[in-house]
């Protein structure tokens, strides 16, 4: 049946560009009878699961890039560079800039782990006196 339809559209080009040019008029002249609310306030409820989901995949996603700039290098500074050697490509074992950065990056949180903490621990306190002042709009 598809391989019918197919030739038949390149064999009659014309025919079927004129079906496609209807269904496009005809679907176009529906345009002006849609209509859509952009509105904020008519479009999710703030308890909608969909907005705790996004809350939850917004708070996930913050972790993971945390622990991808604390704990991975961290890590990676721990093991031996004949270890860490056999783990990289043939490309990355030049110790190109981001394997530097990154070593660099994994070598202050392991010497300066208490700086890290400080920091995490500040960047914690922010986000709970950030979090007690959002105020749910009722009207």
């Amino acid at each position: 049946m598809r391989e019918r339809i197919v030739g038949f559209s390149v064999r009659r080009p014309g025919i079927t560009l004129a079906a496609l040019a209807l269904v496009t008029l005809a679907l176009g002249l529906q345009l002006p009878k849609m209509k859509s609310d952009t509105d904020p306030k008519h479009m999710l409820p703030a308890t909608s699961p969909v907005r705790v989901f996004g809350l939850f995949v917004a708070f996930g996603t913050l972790a993971i890039l945390l622990m991808s700039f604390t704990l991975v290098p961290a890590v990676m500074a721990l093991l031996s560079e004949r270890k860490l050697g056999g783990l990289l490509e043939r490309e990355e074992r030049d110790h190109g800039p981001t394997l530097r950065w990154l070593e660099s990056l994994g070598k202050v949180a392991i010497y300066q782990r208490r700086a890290v903490m400080v920091a995490g621990l500040l960047l914690v306190i922010a986000a709970v006196w950030g979090i007690t002042r959002i105020r749910r709009d009722e009207a």
